[in-house]
Order: structure tokens, then sequence, then C-alpha cells
């Protein structure tokens, strides 16, 4: 199911996209830039809907935002405005949006307009790069990961800094890696995150693999190693 992130404090909208895309999306409602943010930190998303003009902020440098984030800047953004201007449409897409609708919109176009914009990316996904290791199948430019357990594909839910972290850790299987290691891979040499930050991410890791076959192991004194699991899975 595609996951879309509704960016725009008008009550009135939200209920609009809802019954425009109905059952067949799972749909997030973001009143604020700020509540945006917080809803990219904790999933990935197949579309963003963003409001020109938010309560904490502009949406043409909220897109210019993410469009420079590299976790989700490849992230189709359509505009919902109520700027109708073609100066406003020009701006919003050299920002790099997919589209640009003004209100009041039909719901019947946005949602065709939607499903146009995901037929590309099904197309993308397609060639998108594809990396397998033991029971866990990770979809990189999307960044995703499924589970095979039970005889079927189950998609993990995944952070966008966890989805790294693993990803980092299964390419590089039976390697240990100290704390400071996994900081330099994931964050950067240049920003400061405590050893903490890791174990907490490390925890909620093996939580989500508990079905699976892969490991996460703590080496004493050291850091952590992937690796794959000898005991059998629950």
């Amino acid at each position: 199911m595609n996951r879309v992130l509704v960016v725009d404090d008008a009550a009135d909208v939200q209920l609009l996209v809802r019954a425009a895309l109905g059952r067949d999306f799972f749909i997030t409602s973001a009143l604020t830039a700020a509540d945006a943010r917080e809803a990219l930190n904790q999933a990935q998303f197949d579309i963003i809907l963003l409001d020109v003009t938010l309560p904490d902020g502009d949406g043409f440098k909220f897109c210019a935002t993410l469009k420079n984030t590299g976790t989700i800047q490849d992230t189709p953004v359509i505009f919902l405005s109520g700027k109708s201007e073609v100066v406003d449409k020009v701006m919003g897409l050299s920002l790099g949006a997919s589209d640009y609708v003004t209100k009041p919109f039909s719901p019947v176009e946005l949602r065709a307009r939607i499903e146009a914009r995901l037929r590309d990316l099904n197309g993308e996904k397609k060639r998108d790069e594809l990396y397998e290791k033991y029971d866990l199948k990770f979809f990189v430019a999307l960044q995703r990961v499924t589970l095979f357990f039970g005889g079927k594909e189950t998609e993990l839910t995944l952070t966008p800094l966890e989805f790294k972290l693993l990803f980092h850790l299964a390419k590089n299987a039976d390697q240990i890696f100290t704390r400071d290691q996994l900081i330099d891979a994931i964050w950067g040499s240049q920003t400061y995150v405590v050893d903490r930050t890791i174990d907490v991410h490390i925890s909620n890791l093996r939580r989500k693999l508990a079905k699976s076959y892969s490991l996460i192991v703590a080496i004493h004194g050291t850091g952590y190693r992937f690796e794959r699991r000898t005991e059998g899975r629950v």
C-alpha cells in the first residue's frame, strides 16, 4: 500500500484528500512543517502533498529543504495551493516538485495525478538496486526492507536511520564495527553523536529482526557484527 504524507493545516483539504484516495492508500496527516519533519523521521513515504502556506513556515522553503535531504530527496512532492499565479507554479516546479495542483481541486483529478506519478515510481522500482542477505531484501533507492517469513514477504517498519544502519551492517556481514565506525558511516565524521544513540538504534533493529535469520551481535568491548542466526528464528 502506497504511503502519502499530507502537509496542510486545512481540515477540509485533509478530508478531501482522504475521500479522493479512499482505502487504497495509507495516509498520514501533518498540520505543520514541524509535524511533517517528525513524520518523515519516523517513516518513508511514496509521495508528499504539500501546501505552500503553512502555519510555521513557507512550503516552498520546506520543499527546498526536502530536496536537499539525502534520505528523502527523491520522494515526489505535489504542491496543493490556493496560489494559482504562473510564477508560483514555476517556483514550485523549479524547486523539484513533481506537480502543482491549485485549490479548489477535483478529487478525481488529484487521484489521477497521484496515480500517474506512482506509475512513474513503479517503473523506477524495476531499475532500483536490490540487495539480498539471508531472509532480508533491501530496496536501496526506496529505503525499504522486506523479511521472508511464513511463506511470504513482509515489509519491516524502519526509520531512515535504521535502514542505513541495517544496510551498512548487512553489506559487511561478519565484520565487526566499533560504535565510532558506525557513527562515521551513518552520520558522517563531522556530526557529533553519542555512543548511546547507536545502542538505541541497534536495540530497535534487534526487536524488529526477531523473526529473521539475520542477527546483530554485540561484541563485548568492541562493537557490533551482523551475522546469520544459528539457533533458528522465533
